[in-house]
């Protein structure tokens, strides 16, 4: 393998769970008669969700949440106003995102020996920018970023559009490119664009490894400096 791109959200940051308070506050503002504070996504959700554009996952959270809500005061949020509001929160949340254990040496010694690497990330440039504040030494090691709204990333991950660019920017075949992902679409993109995948999923939901190594044949790792191993 000549190339390794990395996803960006729960593979070298821990945004997740930053992610998920942006949903809740943007379901359920201060103002809200509704309290989801106690609320969590469920298992089976994350798993459909991880990894999608936002104009896909959001009709599955608000079918999920919309029962919850009382008839007299229901879920009135269209999926574009649901996926403002989120940004809006996690653009703000994102400033205290960390990299996850392992993330900063893996990247760091791959590119100290050489070795091409890219970004190809669901978020917006936007985002990114963002993301990368409190992050400087993870996205220092980076020349290549691929994002969500690349003019030439037409369709979102599953497809495999977006490592097709990426591979393309690190004049590398897709082939020859190892992709280290933690979403079932992720996985499934990466294979897609004819990419060696490692799926590095949430190690405190062991059911996300089975759950994408048995629709995606990826090897599982449990943490991107145990999938250094593996290149």
């Amino acid at each position: 393998m000549d190339a390794v791109i990395f996803d960006l959200d729960g593979t070298l940051l821990d945004t997740e769970t930053l992610s998920d308070q942006a949903m809740l506050q943007a379901l359920a503002p201060p103002n809200s008669t509704m309290d989801l504070i106690n609320h969590t996504f469920p298992q089976s959700l994350k798993l459909q969700t991880l990894g999608l554009r936002s104009s896909s996952w959001a009709p599955l959270v608000l079918n999920h949440f919309a029962p919850l809500f009382p008839a007299s005061a229901p879920l009135s949020l269209t999926s574009s106003q649901l996926i403002e509001t989120w940004e809006k929160n996690l653009l703000s949340l994102s400033l205290t995102a960390k990299a996850l254990p392992g993330a900063l040496q893996l990247v760091q010694t791959l590119h100290a020996c050489k070795i091409p690497i890219a970004i190809a990330t669901s978020s917006t440039k936007h985002a990114v920018e963002y993301k990368a504040r409190s992050n400087p030494a993870l996205f220092a090691a980076f020349a290549t970023i691929v994002t969500g709204d690349h003019p030439s990333v037409q369709s979102g991950k599953p497809a495999p559009d977006i490592f097709l660019e990426a591979a393309r920017q690190l004049s590398t075949p897709a082939t020859s490119c190892v992709v280290i992902e933690d979403s079932l679409a992720g996985c499934q993109a990466g294979k897609a664009a004819g990419c060696y995948v490692i799926a590095v999923p949430d190690p405190t939901t062991p059911a996300s490894a089975m759950y994408v190594q048995e629709r995606v044949g990826a090897r599982a790792s449990w943490s991107a400096s145990e999938a250094s191993i593996s290149l």
